[in-house]
């Protein structure tokens, strides 16, 4: 009858097994550690890129003032039944984007109203400004308005802040037309100008999404 023989593992054996297991239990965690650095890492690159596209997604900051007025001389106009008042304009855009310039294309338009009432109107130039700069027109954009009627209370308020040294706050108003494939065309109010407050450009105005398709309006009559 055959002995079973039966082998003792020696002492140097076991240390072997648990060796490799602790070797192969801190390899897992070290990969496990790379694996969880490596996410944070693309996560946060991801977040901060996702960020950066936000805020270099800004609208552009427009601005405008008036630079001087005519037609509109209590004494000699303001006294009429009809007025043909014109606006001298400055205008401003800035950009407010790392990686594209801002423009105010063609088919824009500029309006002067006073109380809510139009008094003025003109196609707006052709100005774009690099990315992060800003640009301004060279010279005044001419608004003008032929044969304007104005409610007798409008007119009344307007003489009175006339004659108060040219008081009066006018309300400009740039609409920029839907671009091609898009009905989504912009609404820029420029509240609260006063003729020959240069400062004026430094107040941005309140820029409005709208959802149509405008046209270039006339001289207002």
């Amino acid at each position: 009858m055959m002995g079973v023989f039966r082998a003792q593992a020696e002492p140097y054996d076991d240390e072997r097994r648990r060796c490799c297991g602790c070797c192969r239990h801190i390899r897992e965690q070290k990969c496990c550690w790379f694996f969880f650095v490596l996410w944070a890492v693309v996560g946060g690159l991801a977040i901060g890129t996702l960020a950066w596209f936000a805020h270099d997604a800004k609208e552009p900051r427009y601005s405008a003032a008036i630079a001087s007025v005519s037609g509109l001389d209590p004494a000699r106009d303001l006294g009429r039944a009809t007025l043909d008042p014109e606006f001298n304009l400055t205008l401003r855009i800035a950009s407010r984007s790392h990686t594209s310039g801002a423009c105010v294309g063609v088919g824009a338009a500029l309006d002067v109203s006073y109380r809510g009432v139009r008094l003025a109107g003109a196609p707006a130039p052709h100005l774009c400004a690099r990315r992060m700069g800003a640009a301004e027109t060279a010279a005044p954009v001419v608004a003008w308005g032929a044969a304007v009627r104005v409610p007798g209370f409008v007119l009344d308020g307007l003489a009175g802040d006339m004659r108060r040294g040219g008081g009066a706050a006018f309300d400009v108003t740039l609409t920029v037309p839907s671009v091609q494939g898009s009905r989504q065309g912009k609404l820029v109010r420029c509240l609260a100008r006063r003729v020959g407050d240069a400062g004026a450009l430094l107040d941005p105005c309140v820029v409005n999404d709208v959802d149509t398709a405008v046209a270039v309006p006339q001289p207002a009559a």
